[in-house]
C-alpha cells in the first residue's frame, strides 16, 4: 500500500486538490444560492456535483488514456483498478472523518457521553463542509452520518469507470475536432 501510495503520489494529489477546490466551490456556489431561491440551490447543488464528477472524469479518463499506450506497448501491467484505489486514497481522509462521525454518533444518546454530543457536532460539521460539492444533497436527506460515506461511492464509480474506459481506449466524450487540410493555392 505505502509502494503504491508513492508511485501515484502526484495522481492522488491532484485528486485532493480537486476535492478541496470543489469544497470550497461548492460551498460559495451554495451560499450564495441558498438565500436566493430554494430550487435554485438544489439546481446549483446539483451542478456542483456534476461538475465534480466531470474534473474527476477528465483526470482519470486521461491518465488511462496516458496508461493504454505504456500498456499497449508492454511497459506497463494492466491495472484495471486503479482509478478506484488512487481515488480511495485521495479520500483517505474524507473516509476517516466520516467513520469518526459515523462512531460518535452512537454515543451521543447514552448517558455514559458527557462530551459527545459536542465531539459528534465538531465532526459532523468538518465532514458536511469538506464534502461541499454534496451540501444541496446532505440538507436533503435525514440526519445520519452514514450518508457521508455513501458520497464517496459516485466519485469512486466515476474514477473506476473512467480509469477503466481510458484503458479500453475510450477518448473523452467530445467528438475530436477533424484537422482542416490547406491546399497549396498556386
Amino acid at each position: 500500500m505505502v509502494k503504491f501510495f508513492k508511485e501515484n503520489l502526484a495522481m492522488i494529489w491532484k485528486v485532493v486538490l480537486t476535492q478541496i477546490a470543489m469544497m470550497v466551490f461548492g460551498l460559495i456556489v451554495v451560499l450564495a444560492t441558498r438565500m436566493i431561491n430554494p430550487v435554485l440551490y438544489h439546481i446549483a447543488g446539483g451542478l456542483s456535483i456534476l461538475l465534480y464528477l466531470f474534473v474527476l472524469y477528465s483526470h482519470f479518463i486521461e491518465k488511462g488514456n496516458e496508461d493504454k499506450i505504456k500498456i499497449d506497448g508492454g511497459r506497463m501491467a494492466r491495472k484495471n483498478f486503479y482509478g478506484l484505489f488512487v481515488y480511495l486514497c485521495a479520500q483517505s481522509l474524507n473516509i476517516i472523518l466520516s467513520l469518526v462521525t459515523f462512531i460518535t454518533y452512537f454515543f451521543t444518546s447514552s448517558e455514559v457521553s458527557t462530551g459527545m454530543n459536542e465531539v459528534y457536532a465538531a465532526f459532523k460539521i468538518i465532514t458536511h463542509y469538506y464534502n461541499g460539492a454534496y451540501l444541496s444533497v446532505t440538507s436533503l436527506l435525514p440526519d445520519f452520518p452514514l450518508i457521508y460515506l455513501l458520497l464517496i461511492i459516485p466519485g469512486a464509480l466515476v474514477c473506476f469507470l473512467s480509469y477503466f474506459g481510458g484503458i479500453r481506449g475510450i477518448k473523452h466524450f467530445m467528438p475530436e475536432s477533424k484537422k482542416v487540410s490547406r491546399e497549396r493555392t498556386r
